[in-house]
């Protein structure tokens, strides 16, 4: 009788990956379609959309205001009349130039809305919006002024 060669069991692969800032995956289930009041509208501004809705806040979406300064007077939202909102994206890839710029024209807008009767500009950040459960968290948290 012939005897096999002894072999050693191999460890498991470690299942445990740890993903560090990096975004959650969409959930399949969502069913974003890619449109808040007929505008065409990125993941983040359509679940902070809903999260408004759910809320019962009105909303107007991409509000264009008059430029000053060479600057974009363009924010995401208009809460009740009141709340100007903008979702920055991912700023990974911005220079210390555009971040710079980024600064100026929120300082700009700020002082714009603010003579019109306005609140401080709100800036919500790309990955704080990445599941409707965190959307609808952030505007519960920042509008609590309802």
């Amino acid at each position: 009788m012939v005897e096999k060669p002894y072999k050693y069991k191999k460890p498991p692969p470690n299942q445990t990956r740890i993903l560090v800032n990096r975004p959650a995956p969409w959930a399949a289930d969502e069913q974003l379609t890619g449109w808040v009041h007929g505008v065409k509208a990125s993941p983040e501004e359509e679940r902070y959309a809903r999260a408004l809705r759910k809320h019962r806040l009105d909303f107007d979406f991409q509000v264009e205001f008059p430029a000053s300064a060479g600057f974009s007077g363009k924010v995401e939202f208009v809460v009740s009349e009141k709340q100007p909102v903008i979702i920055y994206e991912e700023a990974v890839y911005m220079t210390s130039e555009q971040r710079g710029q980024n600064k100026l024209r929120e300082m700009v807008l700020t002082q714009m809305l603010r003579q019109k009767g306005m609140r401080n500009l709100q800036t919500v950040w790309y990955y704080t919006l990445q599941t409707q459960e965190q959307a609808d968290t952030i505007v519960k948290e920042n509008m609590g002024w309802q």
